[in-house]
């Protein structure tokens, strides 16, 4: 009977260690951040592309590459984009999400989530508002790529 116990003493331990393991790789693995910036934006995830990309030809120290897409056509498309600014003095990196949503009334909304800001010669930055740095690469972000990429589909 002793036996017996000590059997069913070591199986529940081993559930319980294996259910705990199970439990913290899951959830280390699942853990999203929330955006660090949400914007809005007028167009189609096609013309972002072509603006981005005309934005860059007309800046060479600003190159993009898509790195991945996830959805499908029932809840529709995450497209993510790492934008890369270079100069003499910067090295920053920018991972950017765009998704089209719809509103409580059916109607298209087109976000922009900068999800990642990297200052890589000062090793700051992070995926979180509060890390080192990311404050103010927000702002670089905005003056020199957002604001110049969303004012290029409005310009005549």
């Amino acid at each position: 009977m002793a036996i017996l116990k000590k059997l069913f003493l070591l199986i529940l331990i081993f559930v319980v260690i294996a259910f705990g393991g199970i439990l913290y790789f899951v959830s280390q693995f699942s853990a999203v951040y929330p955006p660090i910036k949400k914007y809005d934006y007028a167009e189609s995830y096609s013309q972002f592309l072509q603006d981005l990309k005309l934005y860059s030809t007309r800046n060479p120290e600003i190159i993009f590459s898509i790195t991945d897409t996830t959805g499908g056509l029932n809840d529709g498309y995450s497209y993510y984009i790492t934008i890369k600014t270079t100069s003499n003095n910067l090295k920053n990196e920018y991972h950017i999400a765009y998704e089209t949503q719809d509103d409580w009334f059916g109607n298209k909304k087109n976000k922009i989530y900068l999800i990642g800001a990297f200052d890589r010669l000062k090793n700051l930055g992070g995926y979180k508002i509060k890390e080192n740095g990311v404050k103010e690469l927000v702002k670089v972000f905005e003056k020199d790529l957002m604001n110049p990429v969303m004012n290029m589909s409005t310009s005549p």
